[in-house]
């Protein structure tokens, strides 16, 4: 995973890949978040967790 390098023309990284990594698993996790957030069943169902989790 030398994406970067061959973008950018030089190895933030030191070329191990750990910043590729941390960018694909980022979007990975905006990507999983805005899923979620689309899908209503699981927005009310973490409503409900959370309002019972503040009453306590």
């Amino acid at each position: 995973m030398d994406w970067i390098e061959q973008l950018l023309g030089f190895s933030p990284d030191g070329g191990d890949g750990t910043t590729e990594m941390m960018i694909v698993f980022a979007v990975c996790v905006v990507v999983a978040i805005l899923a979620f957030a689309r899908m209503p069943k699981a927005r009310d169902y973490v409503r409900n967790l959370l309002r019972v989790s503040n009453r306590a």
